[in-house]
């Protein structure tokens, strides 16, 4: 499969015609093109990914490169990895072709991990990931409809990405990832310590962050009740509440959820992703399919 990969990064390289990539595909074809010393070789690769798609599937390319929290974003691509001024006038162009087709609607899911989408202080699962989770997360990808762009799952956690990881675990939801925010190794202490509020104002300005990153997409938020999420959630619908379509709290066992947010019309607090999809179905955020492929991936378990 990685000899696959090669050949075909390759080929782009050296205008040899090769299958247009999905849009999510050609994301992280790029993503990864851009990593470290981004060679000649490479820059042409990334513009010659951005060539493969018609304007129409550029432009969720676009929106979802731009949508990104961290590093390799558009932005980034653009001014740190693609040095070759015609190469990148290039990208522009192939960029500017496609923003009349950029359409508005839709959502971005932005989640917490530990608690949230792996059992970490959880006594009541076992496992690296809860049992429908997969699938819940999938179905608020591609929307009610299905025909979302895969790639807005972004992830706001208190690791801070040089100490404690979040990829490798991640990896093994086997959930899409678009983007991963960390936190910073002070805050993360401070939590050993009982103090969350560090981590609190990571997370908001991170969600916040990619509010601003996409301005016209709804944000649905997913968190737990075990550290500093409801706050988080709190703050960020007293700040943007125009932006939020719902928030998603899950019920840890021994975490009470805040009278307040339980009361919140936004908010949806769930036991299990079972409850979580059979909640969302009734407000019409996924569809009848979605709720049962949720359904039967829990029941698998």
């Amino acid at each position: 499969m990685c000899l696959i990969v090669a050949v075909a990064v390759g080929a782009l390289a050296f205008g040899m015609p090769i299958a247009p990539p999905s849009i999510r595909a050609a994301e992280k074809r790029i993503v990864d093109l851009a990593r470290g010393s981004t060679s000649a070789r490479n820059e042409k690769a990334i513009v010659d990914t951005l060539a493969s798609l018609v304007p129409k599937e550029r432009a969720e390319l676009v929106r979802l490169l731009e949508g990104r929290n961290g590093h390799h974003t558009l932005d980034h691509i653009l001014q740190d990895d693609i040095d070759d001024p015609k190469l990148r006038n290039a990208a522009l162009a192939l960029i500017g072709e496609a923003r009349p087709y950029m359409k508005a609607g839709g959502r971005v899911v932005v989640s917490d991990i530990d608690d949230t989408v792996k059992p970490t202080k959880d006594p009541t699962v076992k496992g690296e990931v809860y049992p429908g989770a997969k699938a819940f997360y999938t179905a608020l990808d591609a929307g009610p409809d299905g025909d979302d762009a895969g790639g807005d799952i972004h992830f706001v956690t208190a690791r801070d990405g040089v100490v404690v990881q979040a990829g490798h675990t991640l990896g093994e939801t086997g959930i899409d990832v678009g983007s991963i925010s960390y936190g910073n190794t002070f805050a993360m202490m401070m939590a050993g310590f009982g103090s969350f509020k560090g981590i609190e104002n990571e997370k908001v300005k991170d969600i916040l962050n990619l509010a601003e990153k996409n301005p016209t997409r709804q944000m649905v938020l997913l968190g737990d009740t075990v550290q500093a999420d409801a706050s988080v959630f709190r703050r960020v619908l007293q700040k943007a509440p125009e932006r939020v379509e719902v928030v998603l709290l899950h019920a840890v066992r021994g975490f009470a959820p805040p009278a307040d947010l339980k009361n919140n019309p936004k908010v949806v607090i769930f036991t299990d992703y079972a409850d979580a999809a059979r909640q969302m179905f009734a407000r019409g955020a996924i569809s009848a399919a979605q709720r049962d492929a949720v359904l039967a991936e829990f029941a698998r378990v």
